[in-house]
């Protein structure tokens, strides 16, 4: 089918340390092709991996839409987990510009927590949890603030990796005695050197230091069946910390909200996004704890409702590409959430 010659289309890649979305909109803000690849966080898979995937997706995605490899996308918004640094963005652009000059005209790039929000509403606030963890504020003016989304070493707490890291380092800390901990770690501690095939703990460095990522993310299934399945202690407990985390890290962040984002005096609402809020039924007791005041100057909030999307981040990534170029995409943000929980505090 040949291409109109006029036609325009708006791109969005929303990208994380597990694997990353595309999605082609047009101009009347339309969903015309979706495609999937593999992660791209550039801190974990390097520069010139990152872009051979989003290269790889953009081919993929054409493909299904029928779009000839030749025509460019008007824009291509990045939300890239990972991506936060101005100056490797501009590199990053300069090389896609140079390796793949047929992909799109422009491009603009920005954290993943971005393109979340931005599928959701203009402002307001993302708490993302999946393989790591970020919260993200942005305020009606443009300004923007964030509470956690440092990384692995520095932080990501309440996320994916942070749970297997947890785990590890408590059984690792019984073990030598360092720590003794109150639960029985039996469980979890078998099940850690089954799933990394160790002979000693020594064992487990290489997929810490050499940052296997996803794969030590994913022991939080193992985790998750041991909170579900067996009602372990520890485990229960391991999903109780993190949501404390992810609760206290929206408490911090309300400090810097602008007042119009709060309703009903003092209640919020948050957009939660990542595989950890699958299991919110575990999460909950510990976010709603993470919730209070701890600290003299918090914000106390009153109520709590987070919503999810119906729809994927790469169409924010998309919206926020077509914004770059001057081109606001008619969207009804409503019917991209559901609420997933709701609560008087």
């Amino acid at each position: 089918m040949a291409d109109v010659p006029d036609k325009v289309y708006y791109a969005g890649v929303e990208g994380g340390g597990s694997h990353s979305e595309i999605v082609v909109l047009d101009e009347q803000g339309n969903t015309v092709a979706e495609a999937v690849g593999t992660e791209s966080n550039v801190w974990v898979i390097g520069v010139d991996k990152c872009l051979e995937t989003i290269h790889n997706m953009v081919q993929d995605v054409k493909k299904k839409a029928n779009i000839s490899e030749e025509l460019k996308f008007k824009s291509l918004g990045l939300a890239l987990s990972g991506s936060d640094n101005a100056a490797m963005q501009k590199e990053m652009v300069r090389l896609l510009h140079e390796r793949y000059p047929t992909d799109s005209q422009e491009y603009n790039m920005c954290n993943d927590t971005f393109g979340a929000l931005a599928t959701s509403a203009k402002f307001g606030i993302v708490c993302i949890s999946g393989t790591g963890h970020n919260t993200l504020l942005i305020n009606p003016d443009g300004q923007t603030f964030n509470c956690g989304g440092w990384g692995h070493i520095l932080a990501d707490e309440g996320s994916a990796y942070w749970i297997t890291h947890k785990a590890v380092k408590t059984c690792m800390d019984d073990d030598g005695r360092l720590i003794v901990s109150d639960y029985d770690l039996s469980y979890v501690r078998g099940r850690i050197w089954e799933y990394f095939k160790l002979n000693s703990w020594f064992d487990v460095q290489p997929y810490f230091y050499k940052l296997e990522k996803s794969f030590v993310a994913r022991f939080t299934l193992e985790v998750l069946k041991g909170a579900r399945e067996l009602k372990d202690p520890f485990c229960l407990h391991l999903f109780y910390e993190a949501g404390w985390f992810l609760g206290r890290s929206i408490v911090g962040i309300c400090d810097k909200a602008d007042p119009s984002l709060f309703y009903n005096e003092k209640c919020i609402q948050v957009l939660a996004v990542g595989s950890i809020f699958k299991s919110f039924d575990l999460l909950k007791e510990g976010f709603l704890e993470g919730l209070k005041p701890k600290y003299p100057n918090d914000v106390v909030l009153t109520g709590i409702r987070l919503v999810q999307l119906t729809v994927g981040s790469a169409v924010g990534a998309a919206l926020i590409g077509a914004k770059h170029v001057s081109k606001e995409l008619p969207i009804d943000y409503d019917k991209n959430v559901k609420v997933l929980f709701e609560a008087q505090l």
